[in-house]
Parts: structure tokens; C-alpha cells; sequence
């Protein structure tokens, strides 16, 4: 059977530990037809902690559509829109 949706979901995750210093979603996302969920978690300031100091996440993305393809480049589009930096430690 074809799958009614695709769903395709990303972890922004950190790198290193650190300090959330920079933040950016673009506003144009939440126009995107193919945007099932973004969640941002963390503030400018907050610690995020990579293994193995800890294993914080600092969001998720999930793109929709109708094909494997469709969600992949629809992912990738997306991902341009939400930037963020973390200062190490």
C-alpha cells in the first residue's frame, strides 16, 4: 500500500555543549505548505548539552507531502529557514 503522507523529521541537535547564542526562524516557514511541525525549545542564553555532558535537543522539524522525494527536498528547503549558534564552552 502508498502511504497517504509522507513524513520526513529532523533533531536540530548540538555538536558541542554550550551557550544558545543566535536564533533565527524565518517567518516564511510557517507559509510552507509542507510544514507539519517545528518546535524550538531552547532561548538565546539557554545551556545545551552534547554527549556526554548530557543529550539535549534543541528542536525538531517534520516536513509533509506526497512522496519520498517531495518531503526530502522540501526538508532541505526548510532547513535554510531555522538557523541557529552555539558557543562552546
Amino acid at each position: 500500500d502508498t502511504p497517504i503522507q509522507y513524513l520526513y523529521g529532523r533533531y536540530f541537535l548540538p555538536k558541542q555543549s554550550g551557550k544558545l547564542i543566535e536564533k533565527e526562524i524565518d517567518q516564511v516557514i510557517y507559509e510552507k505548505a509542507y510544514l507539519y511541525d517545528l518546535q524550538f525549545f531552547k532561548n538565546i542564553g539557554d545551556e545545551v548539552l552534547a554527549p556526554l555532558e548530557g543529550y539535549d535537543y534543541i528542536g525538531w522539524l517534520t516536513t509533509k507531502g506526497k512522496s519520498y522525494l517531495e518531503v526530502e527536498k522540501s526538508m532541505n528547503e526548510a532547513l535554510q529557514l531555522v538557523k541557529y549558534k552555539i558557543k562552546p564552552y
